[in-house]
């Protein structure tokens, strides 16, 4: 009889406890899942107390001691899952409003089983409204994309795209395949093998919100680590409940994303102090001139 991959699915929480109960709920009793770990990120409100109703032998409910982004909470929930199940072979991290059926999580393990080249593998996103997500996968970005992706040029350049950045694969590019080798793939549910993942040193921590996907595929991608998406199983991912309540104002968002994309340009691209110079600048202009416009709306929807 051949020995089945362990998996320990790492679900990270912000004040959203609604959200991850519903999760719960989906794959409690699905037999691919040897762990379920819910990890409160710090949460502000009542989520930590609400979810450890939940706890059971099956399912652990644990407390980050304190909010240092996505990477630091996921790689606090992968030290713990080894704890508690010492021989686990895969991680599941996974954003708390997604749903998921149990015959995603056995092609996931399948694949990684199968496919040694591999290490990380995640099914087709799509959206709440069951349509194609347009970031399912991603080329890694480089230096001259980063720049325009800050600038409002860019928003030009891709106005009548399929996708949302210029480093972005058109969906159709994967649609219909068994397999599809990306680059850069989702984490919103993604599983990764831990021998892959301890081999690199997990999530940079340095990123707080955003980019950590660009800095761990860079990592896989300089040990020649494959990753892939499975076409063919989806997730349905609802949206970022969590960040849209917590992070109203469009000009934290982008200063968070922008802070993590220093991480991507200084430990990844090693880009030297001049083109950070010349980012940095780029960043405020387009910030600058959002600005401008959305005054400029703002009058004309007055009038």
């Amino acid at each position: 009889m051949v020995k089945k991959d362990k998996n320990v699915i790492i679900i990270l929480v912000y004040n959203d406890s609604q959200s991850a109960l519903n999760l719960l709920n989906n794959i409690e009793a699905y037999e691919e899942l040897e762990k379920i770990i819910v990890v409160d990120n710090c949460s502000t409100d009542d989520s930590y107390d609400r979810l450890q109703k939940r706890r059971n032998e099956h399912i652990h409910v644990i407390k980050t001691q304190s909010n240092d982004g996505i990477a630091a909470g996921n790689n606090f929930g992968a030290e713990y899952a080894k704890k508690v199940c010492p021989d686990v072979n895969n991680f599941i991290f996974s954003n708390p409003d997604v749903i998921v059926n149990s015959e995603s999580i056995r092609a996931m393990t399948d694949f990684l089983a199968t496919h040694k080249e591999a290490g990380a593998v995640c099914p087709m996103e799509l959206t709440k409204e069951k349509e194609y997500a347009k970031d399912f996968a991603w080329h890694l970005p480089t230096y001259w994309q980063m720049v325009l992706s800050v600038n409002p040029i860019h928003t030009k350049l891709v106005q009548h795209s399929k996708k949302p950045y210029l480093w972005f694969y058109d969906i159709d590019e994967a649609i219909g395949k068994d397999i599809f080798w990306a680059e850069v793939i989702i984490s919103c549910f993604i599983m990764i093998r831990r021998k892959e993942f301890e081999e690199v040193g997990g999530f940079s921590e340095r990123t707080f919100l955003y980019h950590e996907e660009d800095v761990i595929s860079y990592r896989f991608a300089q040990k020649g680590i494959k990753q892939a998406v499975l076409p063919k199983y989806k997730i349905i991912h609802l949206g970022c409940t969590s960040m849209n309540t917590t992070y109203k104002n469009w000009e934290k968002k982008s200063k968070i994303l922008f802070d993590s994309s220093l991480i991507y340009l200084e430990d990844c691209l090693k880009v030297s102090k001049l083109g950070l110079s010349f980012y940095k600048g780029m960043y405020h202009l387009g910030v600058l001139e959002r600005k401008v416009f959305r005054k400029f709306m703002n009058k004309e929807n007055e009038h």
